[in-house]
């Protein structure tokens, strides 16, 4: 069973932090995520298999602390 609110919740967190990143950034989240597929940024993150939101979202928060520091 998965919780609805939770999965809709780190779409929103995930979509917020890929925004805050370069156009290269959510260039390679797209190609890592969707490769041959021409999504805006917006569609893939509610495309993202639920299994991978997870890494997506980890892998997104470190890109944004290393640019940041």
């Amino acid at each position: 069973m998965q919780n609805e609110t939770l999965i809709l919740e780190a779409r929103k967190i995930l979509l917020k932090t890929l925004l805050k990143l370069e156009q290269k950034h959510r260039d390679f989240f797209l190609r890592m995520y969707f490769f041959e597929q021409q999504l805006t940024i917006e569609e893939a993150v509610q495309r993202l298999p639920i299994d991978k939101l997870d890494w997506a979202l980890t892998q997104a928060e470190a890109t944004l602390k290393k640019i940041n520091k």
